[in-house]
């Protein structure tokens, strides 16, 4: 028996492996055994699974490929804004400052990098 790529969807999709058996209608457990190679699916519960996923199955066997599964950039954009707007005025303030000191470190870092590959 082969494991199925269960454990690296969920992780590609940020979902549990309980959301991902719920949605596809099939027990946790047996989710767990498909994972770890100890059962093999049925080509209906595939089908289940590819679908909770909106995949079709032969995309499901195969696995996320880098990347797939994570936002686009402009989703991510529009969830940062929704949260932000959330903040009170305190936080909103506290978020933008530890944003604009990262943006320093990075640039510090940035130019520490350049620096040591030009001494070379």
């Amino acid at each position: 028996m082969s494991k199925l790529p269960i454990q690296d969807w969920c992780d590609a999709l940020g979902i549990s492996q309980v959301a991902l058996a719920r949605s596809a209608g099939i027990t946790s457990s047996v989710i767990s055994d498909y994972s770890r190679g100890r059962r093999n699916p049925t080509l209906k519960s595939l089908s289940a699974l590819a679908r909770a996923i909106g995949r079709e199955p032969w995309e499901f066997l195969r696995g996320p490929l880098p990347g797939e599964g994570l936002p686009t950039e402009d989703e991510s954009r529009a969830a940062n804004l929704a949260w932000f707007r959330t903040l009170t005025p305190t936080q909103k303030a506290r978020a933008s400052e530890t944003s604009r000191k990262l943006v320093l470190r990075a640039r510090a870092v940035a130019r520490e990098i350049v620096g040591r590959r030009a001494r070379r």
